[in-house]
């Protein structure tokens, strides 16, 4: 028969294995929730934003972080480039157009609607988080770190670089791995 000190020693150990689970799970919640929102960090030329429900363009601001259903225009010889992380870079220049759909935690969602578009994801905001790039013909849903860019220019050319992989799915088609 087990003795009474084995048997709170166990207790012990078995609480402190439950109470670190479960401090590890908070933290993780924590970090996710710490990841900040998409914010413009440089503007080079002329710039519009225009705020979702706002009645015109304005000059598009350094810092301005960024909420659902904005909208970026980069004039002709422009560029801008948005912060999604601390190693994680959105980049468009020459008349181009850009709408941040949806943004969460783990979840980025961006519509390319003309222009050039660079995603220098060199690390993710946060484990399993996922960029989709929405263009007229194709969505892109990009998991993994690497260096992508999208043109839309009547016809869509994605090329991905620097140990990149993404998933396509062209209008109407079947999803592929490129």
């Amino acid at each position: 028969m087990p003795s009474w000190s084995r048997i709170i020693t166990a207790l012990l150990v078995f609480m402190l294995i439950a109470m670190g689970s479960l401090a590890a799970h908070a933290q993780e919640e924590d970090r996710k929730a710490s990841v900040n929102p998409l914010r413009l960090s440089y503007v080079n030329g002329k710039v519009s934003f225009w705020r979702y429900g706002a009645e015109d363009w304005v000059e598009a601001r350094i810092n301005t972080p960024l909420a659902s259903g904005d909208a970026l225009y980069v004039g002709k010889n422009a560029e801008l480039e948005l912060q999604a992380g601390s190693r994680a870079f959105i980049r468009a220049d020459d008349d181009t157009q850009l709408t941040l759909v949806n943004q969460s935690p783990d979840y980025l969602q961006m519509k390319v609607t003309s222009g050039r578009v660079s995603f220098d994801l060199r690390t993710l905001p946060a484990p399993g988080y996922v960029v989709e790039v929405d263009t007229p013909n194709a969505v892109y849903t990009i998991d993994r770190t690497g260096y992508y860019r999208v043109d839309v220019d009547g016809d869509v050319h994605f090329i991905t670089r620097r140990g990149g992989q993404a998933i396509m799915t062209p209008a109407g088609g079947d999803a592929m791995s490129i």
